[in-house]
């Protein structure tokens, strides 16, 4: 829609923190730093909470970013977590060991059934999403409460590898086996409280979430009113170039409030949502220095020490994150930003204007990337990690 704000570098939090950011660097003695901003954190988390009123319970997707300031934000704001891992469910009781184990969620996807049955123990809220499991782990199960993870059918997202739907998903119960399950649930005394249904990530149309309600409830009906809760699921869009638009949420709010109330769903099920994403991405920035400037064949080159083991999105997902010379401007050349992995695909950007003037030992700075950014790190070269600080 036209009345979205435009997402362009000046509304960035960090804009007005340059010279801060490239001292943090000299502070610190690094050449590459992820920089975050809990105000940002807080800031998306009550835009949920105020605009995103139709869903009861959100729980923030711990793996878009465990930092330890993130999941106090999502702690102090009152609302749970998504874990994929039993090692995410054991990182954040961890930290909050008081916690209610009703405010974590853990949707594992083909891990060991060592797993789910640690989940069981430790309270809180298990998805199941293969009717193999359903079938064959009747002494994990049996008794027990679940949600059951189906497919609706459609993936959704800006690439193949943020899909979390359809044929060639690894996820979910397809929609062919959801009546076999009600059935083996109800043989093995598995309760099904809850379903959840979830398509990918950078979701920008209104009507996804809305869907998501429609499907769930409808393959309610299969369980013999047992299910309380519905998921329906997160990948909230969020603007990564300058130029593009925030996602309304207050029209996901409208498109989901208004087929609760045509379905008649009142005061039978409770809506849940899991967005990671959209609380984390804006909050975080990879600040860079430059190693070497090259003219190769008519590209300018400028290499910095991040490199894919630093941040993999464009290598894995061919995904946009905007970058800026945050040390000087001036007239500005399409430039080729990469880093010192030993790899092809080791690049953040191409054709992006820079400086002509960029020079070594400038401070580059990648945008948005608070969400599968630092988490997603690895030590390929035998690189360092780089390290993680507040602003």
């Amino acid at each position: 829609p036209d009345h979205m704000e435009i997402a362009a570098a000046p509304t960035r939090w960090w804009y007005s923190q340059k010279a801060a950011l490239v001292a943090e660097l000299d502070k610190q003695g690094e050449r590459s730093l992820y920089v975050y901003s809990s105000d940002k954190v807080n800031e998306k988390i009550s835009l949920l909470k105020s605009k995103l009123t139709c869903a009861k319970q959100i729980f923030y997707a711990v793996k878009a970013n465990p930092h330890p300031a993130v999941l106090q934000a999502v702690f102090d704001n009152g609302i749970g977590f998504e874990c994929v891992s039993i090692y995410e469910v054991q990182m954040v009781l961890a930290q909050f060991p008081t916690l209610n184990p009703n405010r974590i969620l853990f949707t594992p996807n083909f891990a060991h059934k060592s797993e789910y049955v640690k989940g069981f123990e430790l309270g809180v809220h298990v998805t199941v999403d293969n009717l193999d499991c359903l079938e064959r782990w009747g002494d994990a199960l049996h008794g027990k409460e679940v949600l059951l993870r189906l497919d609706p059918g459609q993936g959704r997202g800006h690439h193949a590898h943020v899909k979390t739907a359809g044929i060639a998903s690894k996820f979910g119960i397809g929609g062919d086996d959801i009546a076999i399950a009600a059935r083996v649930c109800n043989e093995n005394s598995i309760t099904v409280c809850g379903l959840h249904c979830h398509s990918g990530s950078g979701v920008f149309d209104a009507s996804a979430w809305a869907q998501h309600l429609r499907f769930t409830s409808e393959a309610a009906e299969l369980f013999g009113g047992t299910v309380k809760y519905v998921d329906i699921g997160g990948g909230l869009g969020v603007p990564y170039p300058f130029d593009a638009k925030y996602l309304d949420v207050s029209a996901v709010n409208t498109a989901v409030t208004e087929c609760f109330k045509d379905l008649g769903l009142e005061g039978k099920l409770e809506i849940w949502m899991e967005p990671g994403r959209f609380i984390a991405a804006e909050a975080g920035v990879l600040v860079t220095k430059v190693n070497q400037v090259k003219r190769k064949m008519g590209v300018k080159f400028v290499g910095v020490d991040a490199g894919m083991n630093t941040m993999i999105r464009p290598a894995l997902y061919e995904s946009y994150h905007a970058i800026v010379n945050i040390s000087r401007e001036g007239e500005e050349v399409a430039t080729t930003v990469c880093g010192p992995i030993c790899e092809s695909g080791d690049v953040f950007g191409r054709d992006r204007p820079l400086p002509k003037d960029t020079q070594e030992d400038d401070v580059l700075l990648i945008d948005t990337v608070g969400a599968y950014g630092r988490v997603m790190s690895s030590s390929y070269n035998a690189r360092p990690f780089v390290p993680e600080v507040l602003l």
